[in-house]
């Protein structure tokens, strides 16, 4: 389990953090990297991604939802490892929907093409001036 401290340190730059790299899993179980914009993020809960309905991560999500999301600020790095949910209900679109995600979607929320990834973490890496923190989360 993460100490309170680590943990709080990982809240504080997920809420700063404004990309992430999300990985996903293909067909031959290689891993494939995109950079992704954070939607929003709920601390270590959950982190939210919003994309393309028909982008090839969420067919590779659909298949297998296990991936890991890294960001890097300040010379701090956090790798988290856990699942992504996709979700395109009612709730969820509004709740994380944001003006920024107006260009990418023009029809607002209820864009067809919009869909979410709901990224929830189970383990953590935590890095900072050389010293190395793993845990649960």
């Amino acid at each position: 389990m993460l100490d309170d401290i680590t943990r709080q340190k990982i809240i504080a730059l997920l809420t700063v953090a404004e990309t992430a790299e999300l990985t996903s899993v293909d067909d031959f179980g290689y891993p494939i990297t995109k950079t992704m914009e954070i939607t929003s993020e709920k601390g270590l809960d959950e982190v939210w991604f919003a994309t393309d309905r028909d982008a090839d991560k969420v067919n590779r999500f659909r298949k297998n939802p296990k991936s890991n999301v890294h960001f890097l600020i300040d010379g701090q790095q956090v790798s988290l490892v856990g699942d992504i949910e996709i979700r395109d209900d009612f709730i969820a679109r509004h709740v994380n929907w944001h003006d920024d995600l107006q260009e990418m979607y023009p029809l607002g929320p209820s864009d067809p093409d919009y869909v979410l990834l709901r990224f929830k973490p189970h383990y953590a890496s935590f890095e900072s001036e050389g010293v190395q923190t793993n845990g649960r989360v």
